[in-house]
């Protein structure tokens, strides 16, 4: 009931606003003309400027008064409604705490200044290893720092069904499925022997296929999706957000419920 209160009253104050444009429209046009007709009358070899000046402003005011009166009713309204949209598309934005969307999740952030500035790093991938050995002197040099905290979560290669699952997903063997992950864990678990003081690392298996592959930076979310298959796949979008929005927190919820599942 209320909504259709206020559509009725945004509908009578335009009704309003229109009709008091168009008095004041018809008010310049009626000067307009009569400035044209006092130019028409006035004879060229006795006032040759005054006759100039009066068609020529008549004729402006005329002009000024059928283009603001368009503006006024067409187009003033349509751009408004543009401007309101993009800022409702602002608003969302900035609600999930969106920075960036690419099909390079390589190089969608600087990475190096990610590890430069996180105390605390999350992961959830199938496995990553692309990403893992191209930032992998980043990582060498991140995990001597103190107080530092990397929580990885990988999928449980201990499961038969999970394993032939991503070996269908990512169209691999079994047994490639299973070095690949076996790998990943392997080094980081690694780095713990090199690692700061009061610095942790802790790697966790989970019998879940990721949709998604996760990394948290300290306030910063990068998240990419797996494709349902590989024929034809485009670039795989990646979105980066803060970690204190809306989406970013909806993520960091998702993996600390399969880290608590995780073993």
């Amino acid at each position: 009931m209320a909504s259709s209160i206020e559509r009725i009253d945004t509908s009578l104050a335009r009704v309003r606003t229109d009709r008091r444009t168009l008095a004041i429209l018809a008010v310049l046009v009626a000067i307009g003309v009569v400035l044209l007709e006092a130019g028409e009358r006035s004879s060229d070899a006795h006032h040759p400027i005054w006759r100039a000046i009066l068609l020529s402003l008549g004729g402006l005011i005329v002009a000024s008064a059928t283009l603001s009166l368009v503006w006024q009713l067409a187009g003033q309204r349509r751009f408004a409604q543009e401007v309101l949209a993009a800022a409702g598309v602002a608003a969302d934005v900035r609600r999930a705490g969106l920075r960036a969307i690419s099909d390079e999740y390589l190089d969608i952030v600087d990475w190096p200044e990610l590890f430069h500035h996180s105390a605390e790093i999350d992961l959830l991938a199938s496995w990553g290893i692309t990403w893992r050995r191209r930032y992998e002197r980043q990582w060498i040099e991140w995990i001597q720092r103190p107080n530092v905290h990397l929580r990885v979560l990988l999928p449980d290669v201990d499961n038969d069904e999970l394993v032939r699952h991503l070996a269908h997903r990512f169209n691999k063997e079994a047994e490639y499925v299973r070095e690949r992950v076996t790998e990943t864990a392997t080094f980081y678990r690694g780095l713990a022997t090199n690692s700061g003081s009061n610095t942790s690392v802790t790697v966790r298996h989970v019998v879940r296929a990721p949709v998604w592959a996760y990394y948290r930076m300290g306030f910063t979310s990068i998240v990419t999706l797996y494709p349902a298959s590989l024929a034809s796949t485009p670039g795989v979008p990646a979105m980066v957000f803060d970690d204190r929005g809306e989406t970013g927190k909806f993520f960091r919820s998702q993996f600390d419920s399969c880290w608590d599942d995780g073993k």
